[in-house]
């Protein structure tokens, strides 16, 4: 709890300043997911044999803002911290193609593996870090978008059909 508070306090601070916050985070998913219920008759058990390969994950890394969307990348495979650097960098040559200025926009973002290192790119820069307190999802806006998207590519995956072992 101390922890959130200081992060709120800080970012409260930076938004009386007159600072642009930016929030950023990742998830992923596999397509490949399978329906865990089915229906089937009565006295019978739904079944279904499929294939054993799932496929790689899609991993989705995005940042919003009051104003909208800042930048969304999608790619297979898992997240690292090279690919976050490198995703943040993209940011900040967006931010400022946006006529913004480094030094008004404060990146939020969690304590995730893939952002340990993201401190080296601020480090000359003047745009400034504020990491989320620990198991603070619920203050990141961010991830309500992405229960939006989550729950949409959940309704739309059907199950294969397979033909059954005669």
């Amino acid at each position: 709890k101390e922890k959130r508070a200081i992060y709120v306090n800080t970012l409260n601070a930076f938004i009386r300043e007159g600072k642009q916050i930016v929030y950023m985070d990742e998830t992923n998913f596999n397509l490949f997911t399978r329906k865990t219920r089915g229906l089937s008759r009565i006295g019978s058990r739904a079944v279904q044999l499929l294939p054993a390969c799932r496929g790689p994950n899609v991993h989705l890394i995005g940042a919003i803002s009051a104003n909208g969307v800042v930048c969304f990348e999608r790619k297979r495979g898992s997240l690292n911290s090279n690919s976050a650097i490198e995703c943040v960098k993209k940011l900040l040559e967006k931010w400022t193609e946006m006529g913004n200025n480094l030094s008004d926009l404060v990146l939020v973002c969690d304590n995730a593996p893939a952002h340990s290192r993201l401190e080296k790119v601020f480090a000359n820069s003047s745009a400034n870090i504020l990491r989320l307190g620990p198991y603070s999802p619920q203050l990141n806006p961010i991830e309500i978008i992405w229960s939006k998207i989550k729950t949409l590519v959940k309704s739309q995956i059907s199950i294969p059909h397979v033909i059954p072992p005669g």
